[in-house]
């Protein structure tokens, strides 16, 4: 993976993770977003998280879900399922992602 991508999923996750902590704040009726989804206020579970992209989307979350990256996540936040549509550039080292990650499924249109 050169740099310059594996610079790119880090920015991505750290944006993705912080979407999430604003959620976890709103949903405990703190933060920025919480008057605007009050109506979610103590509504959502965010120790059942899934993510999903498409393309370079997809990518970034098998990149996101790979366990040497668990530390990461947002306090009170589990990841319990990661779905890469057709994710671009699959070709990674075990560097990349953890060899869990490698193995499992990729949803690729027929």
């Amino acid at each position: 993976m050169t740099g310059l991508m594996a610079r790119r999923l880090t920015i991505e996750n750290t944006l993705s993770w912080k979407r999430l902590e604003m959620l976890r704040d709103a949903n405990d009726g703190e933060g920025p977003l919480a008057e605007p989804l009050r109506a979610l206020r103590g509504r959502l579970d965010l120790t059942n998280v899934g993510l999903m992209g498409h393309s370079r989307g997809g990518r970034g979350v098998a990149w996101q879900a790979a366990d040497i990256r668990a530390a990461d996540l947002p306090r009170g936040v589990r990841l319990r399922a990661a779905v890469p549509l057709d994710p671009a550039d699959l070709a990674v080292t075990a560097h990349d992602l953890d060899a869990r990650m490698l193995a499992q499924p990729v949803c690729t249109p027929g």
